[in-house]
């Protein structure tokens, strides 16, 4: 099973963000946030609309320098969907995913209102570790945790499309 694609295409390899985007404050915690798809630069707002894509939110990820986050699924239960993931400010993390051998704990609900099942790291066996510069789509129906193990904050910036199957997604930038 594939768990990300780099995305080659030459307007999604730099920052997604607006230039007057100011990043906020990293805290000891890990951080979810949303914005409006404004956020988004316009050259990346208009290839998104050639593809037949639909912006359905942007997320932003916020974890702290030396951070492990604890392994869990997106939405509560394991499924195809995907999303567009920019890492920005860190560069020392990796994104790993695993299968998980034991039944799917219920579902909870972050602070900022996104569905997720956290997972016993016990009952996880190592699929795929990877780390991108740029644009990747990733699977984040399946088990999937991030470290940083940087001295600085990472941010992610995730976009969320209305139709967000992971091989749907691939087939829009292959």
């Amino acid at each position: 099973m594939n768990y990300l694609y780099e995305i080659a295409s030459p307007v999604w390899q730099s920052t997604p963000l607006v230039q007057d985007f100011q990043l906020p404050p990293s805290t000891s915690q890990g951080q979810i946030l949303r914005y409006p798809e404004t956020i988004l630069r316009a050259d990346l707002l208009a290839d998104i609309a050639q593809r037949a894509l639909t912006v359905r939110e942007v997320q932003m990820f916020i974890s702290p320098a030396m951070y492990y986050m604890k392994t869990h699924i997106d939405g509560g239960a394991i499924h195809e969907n995907a999303a567009i993931n920019y890492s920005l400010v860190s560069r020392n993390w990796a994104m790993n995913w695993f299968e998980y051998t034991a039944e799917l704990p219920s579902q909870q609900t972050t602070a900022a209102g996104t569905d997720y099942l956290a997972l016993d790291s016990n009952q996880c066996q190592l699929a795929c570790s990877a780390t991108w510069a740029h644009a990747a789509i990733v699977r984040t129906g399946r088990a999937h945790n991030i470290i940083n193990r940087d001295i600085l904050p990472r941010y992610c910036v995730s976009i969320r499309f209305q139709d967000n199957d992971y091989e749907f997604l691939k087939s829009k930038f292959i």
